[in-house]
């Protein structure tokens, strides 16, 4: 309630009776969770405002992107403990180099993620499943990865954008890491090629987890990175994705990042929308397997009858609320989506 009183009371008087509000947060407000900001009569902001958070004040100017109309791209479940997604031969090759000096670029950067180990998310495979039964029941199309299959070369090697982009895994937010940017700082001393050390650059420590990662941990930064089991914020830029209607990333904290102020969060959420996305969906903390299925499965239904994302997300999130199991803001506050003026379902003429 104290959150209320301090951000939101305030804003109350001015706004009056509107319930529609466009919202561009700034500083440590873009990782906010508004909608579960309580009042004195205990009722959820959820319930009475309709909020649509923007990144800034150009997200209300209509863009020159042609929203593509097509697939739906699906990556659920990875299997992390593979050992076929990088050759016997290219990790023989890697471990040879630990004796090398440390590598710039990307490659020496990766060396930071080593360590990384994430356990298997059987909830992540069910939920991708199921959405995909919904996507064929709708008449949709749909491309989909599981286990083994779910590898980072598959958005490397888009041709052509997804409609929309599901991505059910493990996400990271790492900490700067002052040690690693001291050592490669003066690995760079006498290199032609300066780059920024993951201490410096966000968009290096925050990621997604796909197949491979845990078998290739200890070789990142001396294998190719492509498919390494790491897509990194910096990878994310990249891709192919001008024009994709909606990314969800169905995965712990991939809405956080580097605070800027007056310029939003470095990581995942902000390297898709450079990539083009229209709208993302992203988690704010560690979330709930079970969870997160039961509010996307619920999610999926209503925008595959034909209701606006972000509007889906709204009504699955106020019908979760009344829920027994699934009714505390640790579960149905989780996810939060960013989109522009046009993603609303308004059209500028």
């Amino acid at each position: 309630m104290l959150a209320y009183e301090e951000i939101w009371e305030p804003l109350s008087d001015a706004l009056g009776d509107i319930e529609y509000v466009y919202l561009i947060p700034d500083g440590v407000l873009n990782i906010l969770p508004f909608s579960a900001m309580i009042d004195e009569d205990e009722t959820y902001l959820l319930q009475t405002v309709d909020l649509h958070i923007l990144t800034s004040g150009r997200d209300l100017i209509p863009n020159d992107y042609t929203r593509v109309k097509g697939e739906y791209l699906i990556l659920a479940g990875p299997d992390y403990d593979s050992n076929s997604v990088v050759s016997a031969s290219d990790l023989a090759v890697a471990q040879g180099k630990r004796s090398a000096s440390l590598q710039v670029g990307i490659k020496g950067a990766g060396s930071g993620l080593r360590g990384l180990s994430f356990a298997p998310l059987p909830g992540a495979e069910q939920e991708g499943r199921v959405i995909i039964e919904q996507v064929v029941a709708g008449d949709g199309k749909s491309n989909d990865y599981f286990g083994n299959d779910a590898q980072e070369q598959i958005l490397s090697n888009m041709t052509e954008p997804p409609e929309v982009l599901h991505i059910a895994t493990h996400g990271f937010f790492l900490k700067a890491d002052d040690n690693l940017k001291k050592r490669l700082l003066k690995a760079q001393r006498s290199a032609d090629i300066h780059v920024p050390p993951p201490g410096d650059n966000p968009f290096l420590r925050a990621g997604l987890a796909f197949a491979g990662i845990n078998t290739n941990a200890q070789f990142l930064g001396d294998i190719e990175t492509t498919n390494d089991g790491v897509l990194t914020a910096l990878e994310v830029l990249d891709l192919n994705l001008s024009g994709t209607r909606l990314v969800i990333l169905s995965a712990c904290e991939t809405g956080v990042g580097e605070i800027h102020d007056g310029e939003g969060v470095y990581g995942l959420r902000r390297a898709f929308q450079e990539a083009g996305v229209a709208e993302i969906v992203s988690s704010l903390w560690e979330v709930s397997d079970a969870g997160t299925q039961a509010l996307m499965i619920d999610f999926y239904r209503k925008m595959l009858e034909g209701v606006p994302a972000r509007e889906a997300l709204r009504e699955t999130q106020l019908e979760l609320l009344d829920s027994p199991e699934w009714g505390f803001p640790f579960i149905w506050a989780a996810f939060m989506m960013v989109g522009s003026y046009e993603s609303s379902g308004f059209k500028v003429q």
